[in-house]
């Protein structure tokens, strides 16, 4: 006797990377709804199927951490031509703070939770703690020991 007769209750073997779960399903109270496990209720994107994975979030704190933590870096240190950067001069040790403490800010943001672009914000901490130990520098030299 051949399978698939209407005498065979059980018809033509199942073929297939997975063939007790196209049998019955991955559960056993479920049925199979394709050949492909990515097919079977259970699993995910498919009707029926478990909980969304979680989203990544966007890199724009980490962006934002990187450039501020680098111009916070570079613009206490700028040559000063030019009368509107003279008058700067008193202030210059000051330049520090107003870039480095939102980059190191941003940098935080960046690195909670499952964002892209983490390593963008390591680099956007790690030049803002440069910036905040540069700037500390520059202003105890400044206004404490002179």
């Amino acid at each position: 006797m051949s399978y698939g007769q209407p005498s065979d209750p059980q018809g033509p073997p199942q073929h297939g990377p997975y063939p007790q779960q196209q049998a019955q399903g991955p559960y056993p109270h479920q049925q199979a709804q394709g050949p492909y496990p990515h097919q079977q209720p259970g699993y995910y994107g498919s009707p029926g199927g478990g909980p969304t994975p979680e989203v990544r979030k966007g890199p724009l704190p980490a962006i934002g951490s990187l450039i501020l933590g680098a111009l916070a870096c570079v613009v206490p240190l700028l040559p000063t031509y030019g009368a509107a950067l003279a008058s700067l001069e008193g202030l210059r040790p000051c330049l520090w703070f107003p870039f480095a403490i939102p980059g190191f800010v941003l940098a935080i943001i960046g690195l909670r939770g499952r964002r892209s672009g983490q390593l963008l914000a390591v680099f956007g901490a790690m030049f803002s703690v440069l910036a905040l130990i540069g700037g500390l520098i520059m202003v105890v030299n400044w206004y404490i020991l002179d």
